[in-house]
């Protein structure tokens, strides 16, 4: 199983909407058994639910986000996944230091596969915005994440082979 972590400060706006944006992809294309999709925070509260406007946006992109719980950054869930993806170059910044053994596995969404680094590194973090600016970090992360997809499902199906 190929498992994708994504990393958000506390794990209850942009890292819950990637993992259930990949995680809807992964099952429209039956991948549930070769890819896992996660999310975690470097600053996480264990147990907190996602912010309402988080659970909203969701909603309207038919995501359920209603059971997702945030959870802190661990070894076990670097050890874990086979990719990492950060909304920012702090989080990325901050796991290497930690984490510095696993640094051929992290990665920033926005770098991920590209040659040059976009000017603009970051995912925004949306908490205390309105429900527009957290829908323009939903389109955002999700055309991210149908521009490395193809590259998420050869690695997923390379490990099954």
């Amino acid at each position: 199983m190929f498992n994708v972590l994504f990393i958000c400060t506390a794990n209850v706006c942009r890292s819950p909407m990637a993992e259930a944006i990949l995680g809807k992809k992964i099952i429209d294309e039956k991948l549930d058994g070769a890819i896992d999709s996660d999310s975690s925070g470097t600053w996480a509260v264990d147990g907190q639910p996602p912010s309402s406007l988080t659970i909203s946006v969701a909603r309207e992109n038919d995501l359920d986000l209603s059971r997702h719980r945030s959870q802190a950054i661990n070894l076990q869930l670097i050890k874990s996944a086979g990719l990492i993806l950060c909304m920012t170059p702090l989080h990325k910044k901050d796991l290497l230091k930690i984490f510095p053994h696993y640094d051929t596995k992290i990665f920033t969404l926005k770098e991920y596969l590209r040659e040059y680094p976009p000017q603009k590194q970051a995912i925004d973090d949306p908490i205390g915005m309105n429900l527009n600016f957290y829908r323009r970090i939903f389109r955002e992360i999700h055309e991210e994440i149908d521009r490395i997809w193809p590259e998420i499902k050869r690695l997923a199906l390379k490990i099954e082979e």
